[in-house]
């Protein structure tokens, strides 16, 4: 077979593969994210350790695409050795699914789980792109604070910007007027978002089979799934619904739900007097009922509180938001 040495090759044959090769490159280089002021849904703010935000209905504050995920907890937990674990003042000891001595049903117990270990049965073991639980508002708050201070140093972001937790007004604009978070038929599809299914029914998990509603649906995520997992939404979030309950800076009162909710669950009446539960939206990965996973339904707990499916997500803020 004959072979044509390079020498041999035209000036604008060489020019053209030239060209080619360097149309390859752009194609396969990934576009470089934006700056807070252009971020859109197609092109997302991406900070220094691979978060994205994009806006998301309220002007001046950008939306976390996906639920903090554990290796973005984890780099905050290796610079500043902040104890998200132990009693101090960021909140109590965990509380996870167990089974109790003697009790045929799982409770909520502090049995020696945290946010990097939740115990999740070992089929249901996270990874660094799940979210992370079991951890505090104040946790939440912390980790804002390291992000905003670093990357201002850094240049990441300017001066007048800040890593938050969301409000609930913020919040519910992100998640849209339908009656849930995927929409407005129930119940949820196997894309619509990680809830409770025959898939969860695993470990401790099986001590509530009597009281699961059959929702005749299953999902991937017998716990938490990584972030992403699940169909996103119009502005390109994912797990505004399912996954785990988001903690919002707003502190609780009752009136923020409406009358049928307070009827359905007497239970978010009580409200301290809006001086001692902060708000929690989404429902998670072990919900089974029909108005928890409602948009519009408000939870609650005390700001110590570590559960395994309550986690958070940032937000973005630039001047006075």
């Amino acid at each position: 077979m004959n072979t044509i040495s390079p020498s041999h090759l035209s000036t604008t044959a060489v020019a053209a593969a030239m060209l080619l090769g360097i149309a390859i490159a752009i194609a396969e280089t990934p576009p470089p994210g934006a700056t807070l002021v252009e971020a859109s849904k197609d092109r997302p703010f991406i900070n220094s350790i691979g978060m994205r935000f994009v806006p998301a209905g309220t002007p001046g504050v950008l939306f976390g695409v996906w639920e903090t995920r554990v290796q973005d907890f984890a780099a905050f937990v290796r610079e500043t050795g902040h104890d998200a674990i132990c009693d101090s003042a960021f909140g109590e000891p965990a509380f996870t699914l167990e089974k109790a001595p003697r009790v045929k049903s799982a409770e909520w117990l502090q049995k020696g789980g945290s946010w990097n270990d939740p115990r999740f049965p070992n089929e249901a073991r996270q990874s660094d792109h799940h979210p992370v639980v079991c951890v505090s508002p104040l946790d939440a708050g912390a980790f804002c604070l390291w992000l905003t201070d670093k990357e201002r140093e850094e240049g990441t972001i300017p001066e007048d910007a800040r890593y938050r937790l969301p409000t609930d007004d913020e919040w519910s604009r992100a998640c849209g007027k339908s009656r849930y978070p995927w929409g407005n038929t129930f119940p949820p599809g196997s894309d619509d978002g990680n809830y409770s299914g025959t898939e969860a029914m695993i470990g401790e998990y099986e001590a509530f089979t009597d009281k699961l509603v059959k929702l005749r649906r299953k999902d991937t995520a017998p716990r938490t799934a990584p972030v992403g997992s699940f169909r996103e939404n119009a502005f390109g979030l994912f797990d505004m619904g399912g996954n785990v309950w988001e903690w919002c800076d707003t502190w609780y009162l009752a009136g923020m739900n409406e009358s049928r909710i307070l009827t359905e669950i007497p239970g978010l009446k009580d409200d301290l007097d809006g001086e001692g539960y902060r708000v929690l939206r989404g429902a998670g990965w072990n919900d089974r009922t029909e108005i928890t996973m409602r948009t519009a339904l408000r939870d609650r707990d005390t700001p110590r509180y570590r559960r395994d499916d309550y986690g958070f997500r940032c937000v973005l803020s630039t001047g006075s938001r």
